[in-house]
Parts: C-alpha cells; sequence; structure tokens
C-alpha cells in the first residue's frame, strides 16, 4: 500500500473498512506504516502548512491506521547487512565467488551498510558487475592489493546506488572525493548534498577533551536504519589509508554500470 499516491491508499482503507467485520475473512495488508500513515496524514490535513495542524494530522492518522489494523507483524531489520551483500555477492558467478573473499576483509565486522534485504540486493547486483572493472592485475591474482581496490570499488557502488546526487557530481569532478573523506573524519561537510546526508556515527574533533581533561570519542548518531539519508559507508571510509586520492576511485566511476 506504500506504493499508492495518498488519495488512492486513504480510499482503499475506507472501502476496506466496511468489509472488516466479514465472518470468514481475513484481510492481509503488505505496508510500509510510515509511509502509509504520511499519506493519510497528507489527506487529513488537506493541505494545510501550520505546524501543528501537521502534528496533529500525524496522530489522528496513526491512530486511524491503528484501528484497521488489529495484528500488525513488523518485518525485523538485517542483523548482519555485510554478510547478507558478500553471500547475495557469492551468487553472482564465478568472478563474483573468486573476489568476494576480499570483500569480507573489507566490511568485516562493521555497521557500513543500510540493514536492509531489498537495498542490499541493488546493491549486490551492482557490485557483482563492478568486479569485472578490476583492474587485470589483480584478477590475476598477481597483486595484493585486491583488498584496497575492492574497498575503493564498494565505495563507488555504495554512493552510486543510494545517493546519486553526490554520485553524479563525484564523477564529474573526481576532486570531490577529498571533500567526501573530511566530512565523514569530523569536517564540516563543505557541500549542499553532503548537508543533506546524515553520518552514522559523530566523530571527535581531534585531540578533543571533555571537562575532566579525558579525551572526547566518537559517538553513535543511533541514526533511523529505515531513512535513506544515512551515510552508512562513513566507516570504510575512514578506515581508506592516508594516500588514497582521488585517482584511486576514477577506474571505477568511469565504468559504464549497466
Amino acid at each position: 500500500m506504500d506504493r499508492c499516491e495518498p488519495e488512492a491508499a486513504h480510499r482503499l482503507l475506507e472501502g476496506l473498512k466496511v468489509y472488516l467485520t466479514l465472518d470468514n475473512c481475513v484481510f492481509v495488508l503488505g505496508l510500509n506504516q510510515k509511509a502509509v500513515e504520511g499519506a493519510i496524514a497528507n489527506r487529513l490535513a488537506g493541505g494545510l502548512t501550520d505546524a501543528n495542524a501537521r502534528q496533529d494530522a500525524q496522530v489522528r492518522a496513526a491512530s486511524y491506521l491503528e484501528k484497521i489494523c488489529q495484528n500488525v507483524w513488523h518485518l525485523p531489520i538485517v542483523d548482519a547487512p555485510g554478510q547478507l551483500l558478500c553471500e547475495l555477492v557469492a551468487d553472482g558467478g564465478d568472478v563474483a565467488k573468486h573476489h568476494v573473499g576480499w570483500l569480507r576483509e573489507v566490511i568485516r565486522e562493521r555497521q557500513c551498510l543500510p540493514p536492509n534485504p531489498r537495498k542490499l540486493k541493488g546493491l549486490a547486483n551492482l557490485v557483482v558487475r563492478l568486479f569485472t572493472r578490476l583492474p587485470s592485475r589483480i584478477v590475476a591474482g598477481q597483486d595484493e592489493q585486491g583488498r584496497d581496490e575492492v574497498r575503493n570499488l564498494l565505495l563507488v557502488a555504495y554512493i552510486h546506488q543510494f545517493h546519486h546526487d553526490l554520485y553524479v557530481r563525484w564523477q564529474a569532478n573526481p576532486d570531490l572525493y577529498d571533500a567526501i573523506g573530511k566530512w565523514c573524519r569530523g569536517d564540516e561537510p563543505e557541500l549542499d548534498v553532503l548537508q543533506a546526508l546524515q553520518l552514522p556515527v559523530v566523530p571527535a574533533a581531534e585531540d578533543a577533551q571533555d571537562q575532566t581533561g579525558e579525551p572526547v570519542t566518537d559517538r553513535n548518531a543511533f541514526p533511523d536504519p529505515t531513512a535513506a539519508n544515512v551515510f552508512w559507508i562513513q566507516d570504510v571510509v575512514r578506515d581508506l589509508p592516508a594516500n588514497t586520492g582521488p585517482a584511486s576511485f576514477a577506474h571505477y566511476l568511469q565504468a559504464k554500470l549497466r
């Protein structure tokens, strides 16, 4: 139902209400609760822009959906998105199976991917396609830097798949990598496209101390795992070697990702 337009979602629920008391009849609705509540709230608000009116409409929308849905089952988020991504990539053919070990090394136990199976499937498809762009020396097993290449590949694939506005700017200007790296390590975002994104971890300023003189460490930002603006790949960016530069990604940014 979350794929419906707001008006259509509301009309469908209104129509279902007539039949919910029928004996021996069960209705199963598949929906993104937040999206459907937002659609109903838009319908109830009737175009009002006042903040209090919008908030009231949101509360009424949640109550409206609660009255209709008497038995709610929430799908759990993915516990180990990195493991699932590697499994999906390994199913992508012989080339993918050969290189998935490096991908596992890059991800390790990091929480650096969205905990959503649909999004991970899309990312896996792109990673498999990009594996064909690995330098020939890596493919032939003649270079021990395979892990570094796969890490660069994963970063390009991630940004291409989930943050396209950032990707097209990066593709047009490879030097944008420097701004991405500084932002992930704690600098203020230099670009509006970065300001629209949320980091999962708030980096502590270098040599920062609290009131007692103790060093201040990074802190978890506790992002909404379902939000589309979370830059989950931050930890991988922070792990890139100091000598990583814009040229490290040119081979993948120039690839035709079809």
